[in-house]
């Protein structure tokens, strides 16, 4: 199946499963060959966390692709799951004014002797929703605001 075909599907499917325009978007393993933006715009997806500014080609401030608005990826979840005092120097370095973070829903399940790699297993469960939790409180008492993606095109747009 081609990359058009699948990204449409894809998108289809949720738009099924939850009755709304699948309006936001990222790529397995931050990967998106940026041909594919273009499928994003024409499927109507305004905003893309297919980048990340720990990958190449390092991308640290969102912008505009073909009418797509690209805000790339802060940190990546393993590091989220790391000791709050590492994660704390790390987001201090950080020069941004917007901080996009994520994290897999299978994180916060034990994963200690399920699956074989470390990045997967370490900090996950309930000391992963205790870790994410520490940040967000760091972060509110940093001034920083959440908002949803929706809620961020909106912002960045003025």
């Amino acid at each position: 199946i081609d990359g058009y075909r699948l990204v449409s599907r894809s998108i289809r499917i949720l738009e099924s499963l939850t009755g709304m325009p699948v309006k936001s978007f990222r790529a397995p393993n931050l990967v998106l060959p940026r041909y594919y933006v273009k499928v994003l715009a024409h499927m109507g997806i305004e905003i893309d966390s297919s980048i990340a500014t720990y990958k190449p080609p390092f991308i640290r401030k969102p912008y505009t692709e073909a009418n797509v608005l690209r805000v790339p990826v802060s940190l990546t979840s393993s590091i989220l799951r790391l000791p709050l005092r590492i994660v704390t120097r790390i987001l201090k370095l950080m020069k941004t004014r917007v901080l996009v973070l994520f994290v897999h829903p299978w994180e916060f399940i034990d994963m200690r002797g399920r699956v074989s790699r470390v990045d997967c297993t370490f900090s996950t469960g309930a000391e992963a929703l205790r870790k994410l939790h520490d940040i967000l409180v760091y972060l509110k008492s940093r001034g920083y605001r959440f908002v949803t993606m929706s809620e961020l095109l909106e912002l960045l747009r003025l």
